[in-house]
């Protein structure tokens, strides 16, 4: 609702008991009507002096519009190309620097990557190698477990032998006629079909034993036993000879001097070699025994080994 200072002026209230004074009411609206009539005219000349503003503004617009343009400032578009290329290259340095940042970074995390790799490869082979060792460890206490058993083994036997040997060699003395002729076994690759000569088999058996008596002592004697019970050597050979001779000698002693009893007496010697401990990769020994049987066969029954 507007208002002019003339309705603030001519304005009335109705009267009331304990209200206002009316002079004092009547003074306060000539003052805000004097008031607000001046307020009035200063937006009034405000506002002329706006609109006087805007027309000045359009003139010159217009104006300005028909004039030609100013030419550029050499220097100006110089300034702004150095700035440009500033702006540029200052663009270009960070891009760089954050590039050779994020490829330090990344080849370190790659040379770490390749190092923690590297220390575990390197762990699993040291565990694989100290495998093999240890392996190898256990394999070299297991070997020599076996060789000192086959060790003790082979004194055990060397002894046993040397024993049976010294047996022997007391019961060969024991008798007056020797142990008597051992016939050679028939074996599949000989001739059955060929003949020898009883005279000249004899003759080189009586040399053959004349050689050896002259010869071989007590230790000879053990020796030759001893290889018997294993590989045959050369001192089988004479050893075959000599009781191949004392045979021969035995029997016609025998015929002589009644030594036929003597001989049947002669207890039976059975060496029994079944088991061949080294050939079998068994380092135990099973059946490598001397045994004397008492009675039997006069001939010593000399086992053979397997696959002879």
């Amino acid at each position: 609702m507007e208002m002019s200072p003339n309705q603030v002026r001519t304005a009335t209230f109705a009267s009331a008991r304990k209200g206002f004074d009316p002079t004092e009411v009547a003074t306060f609206l000539d003052r805000t009507a004097e008031a607000l009539e001046a307020a009035q005219n200063h937006a009034t000349a405000m506002e002329a002096r706006a609109r006087a503003a805007v027309a000045k503004l359009q003139e010159l617009s217009s104006n300005e519009s028909n004039r030609p343009a100013p030419e550029p400032d050499p220097r100006a578009n110089e300034q702004a190309e150095i700035e440009s290329i500033s702006r540029a290259l200052l663009l270009a340095q960070r891009a760089a620097d954050e590039a050779i940042a994020e490829a330090r970074a990344e080849a370190a995390q790659l040379l770490e990557q390749a190092r923690e790799e590297a220390r575990t490869v390197e762990a699993v082979e040291r565990d694989q190698m100290r495998g093999e060792v240890d392996a190898l460890v256990a394999r070299r206490e297991f070997l020599t477990s076996d060789v000192e058993q086959l060790e003790n083994f082979l004194l055990d036997q060397r002894e046993r032998l040397r024993s049976a040997a010294s047996s022997l060699i007391d019961v060969a003395e024991k008798v007056p006629g020797g142990l008597g002729y051992v016939r050679p076994p028939l074996l599949s690759a000989s001739d059955d079909h060929a003949e020898t000569d009883p005279l000249s088999e004899r003759l080189v058996l009586d040399e053959a034993a004349f050689d050896s008596d002259s010869d071989s002592d007590s230790d000879s004697d053990s020796a030759s036993v001893v290889n018997h019970a294993g590989d045959s050597d050369p001192a089988d050979d004479d050893r075959d000879h000599d009781a191949s001779s004392g045979q021969d000698t035995g029997q016609d002693t025998g015929h002589e001097h009644d030594g036929g009893d003597a001989a049947e007496a002669l207890p039976t010697i059975i060496v029994s070699d079944d088991h061949d401990p080294v050939a079998n990769d068994d380092p135990t020994p099973q059946s490598s025994q001397l045994r004397f049987a008492p009675g039997g066969d006069e001939r010593p029954d000399l086992g053979r080994r397997p696959g002879r």
